[in-house]
């Protein structure tokens, strides 16, 4: 049996690379969702540091910034960078310091200008993901704080998904509708071994939740439980995204 390509390429967004994909895609997301648990273990860190007058933050991949507006909110020194005009438009409305940047290229700021670089569900769309930890780490203060998140390609739900034949969660074989452009898939074990060839050390590895309870249709209580239990370490390669806190050495 035949197939019509003509009805395949008119499924497909119509983006000439990745980056063109990530631009349209991403450019009216809202960065501040207290509903997404890796946000609120991300914050619920950086609330806790004491003294944020005069730290200096980057967001990268800051889309509407909104979140870098809250961390502004909180006393930090914020700057974010996206690859969407849009984006950026709009984080300056906020009153955000953000600028376009295309992180495959270097950065403008001068070495070890950050004390924090926060870098959430932006690497899985990266093509050289080495160049860009190489320049993270470059414009990271020494003992500076990298903060990054990013799905889980060996969650306890992927795992599943593959013993029984199916596809695994947000692994994609295309640019398409319903697709975000996810085009590196990691593990904890890789993702460490990766930060500390790029010379940051391990403060804290954690995952959004124990996987079952926090889909199913179960009173709140048992939720939080659930996604308290991400950061023991025990259920820390199973949940549906990394969070990883590191250290510049």
């Amino acid at each position: 049996m035949g197939y019509d390509k003509g009805k395949i390429k008119n499924k497909m967004v119509k983006s000439s690379t990745y980056k063109d994909f990530n631009s349209k895609t991403f450019g009216k997301y809202k960065a501040l969702d207290f509903g997404k648990v890796y946000l609120r273990k991300v914050t619920n860190f950086l609330e806790k540091i004491n003294d944020k007058k005069g730290l200096r933050v980057l967001d990268i991949g800051c889309a509407d910034g909104s979140f870098s507006k809250y961390l502004k909110d909180l006393g930090f020194e914020v700057y974010g960078v996206d690859i969407s005009k849009e984006a950026i438009d709009n984080a300056k409305r906020l009153g955000i310091n953000a600028m376009i940047h295309d992180v495959s290229k270097k950065f403008s700021f001068e070495d070890g200008f950050f004390d924090i670089v926060v870098m959430m569900e932006v690497i899985e769309h990266v093509y050289d993901t080495d160049f860009l930890l190489d320049e993270i780490n470059r414009i990271t203060k020494k003992d500076g704080i990298l903060i990054i998140t990013t799905p889980n390609l060996g969650s306890f739900e992927n795992r599943i998904r593959l013993l029984i034949g199916k596809y695994p969660r947000l692994v994609e074989y295309r640019l398409g509708k319903n697709c975000s452009g996810h085009i590196r898939n990691y593990t904890k074990s890789v993702l460490i071994s990766q930060l500390k060839e790029h010379r940051f050390s391990i403060i804290k590895s954690i995952t959004t939740n124990i996987p079952f309870p926090i889909y199913a249709k179960v009173p709140k209580i048992l939720k939080e439980i659930a996604i308290r239990l991400g950061d023991l370490r025990l259920f820390s390669s199973f949940g549906y995204q990394l969070i990883i806190i590191a250290k510049k050495v």
